[in-house]
């Protein structure tokens, strides 16, 4: 009797660690460092950033190797931001 109490007061342990231990690694990995926060501060243009096509494509027009991925995310026709 005292080794069934024994053997179910361990899995219980074992759970409760596991949990902890699972919830430490999570806080670790999605609290942003500072590579996080210098990678944020690059500019980024994204598709919804514009108002007007036009104004999309002057973007693109000044570098033709769509740095920002403008058209690739939505479209194969670089001339349709």
């Amino acid at each position: 009797m005292f080794g069934i109490w024994l053997l179910r007061g361990a899995v219980v342990v074992l759970v409760l660690g596991a949990g902890v231990g699972a919830r430490v690694a999570y806080e670790k990995v999605t609290v942003a460092g500072p590579h996080f926060a210098t990678a944020q501060a690059q500019e980024s243009n994204d598709l919804y950033d514009f108002d007007t096509q036009e104004e999309a494509q002057a973007v693109y027009d000044q570098d033709t190797s769509d740095p920002y991925g403008l058209w690739t995310r939505t479209t194969r026709d670089p001339t349709t931001a």
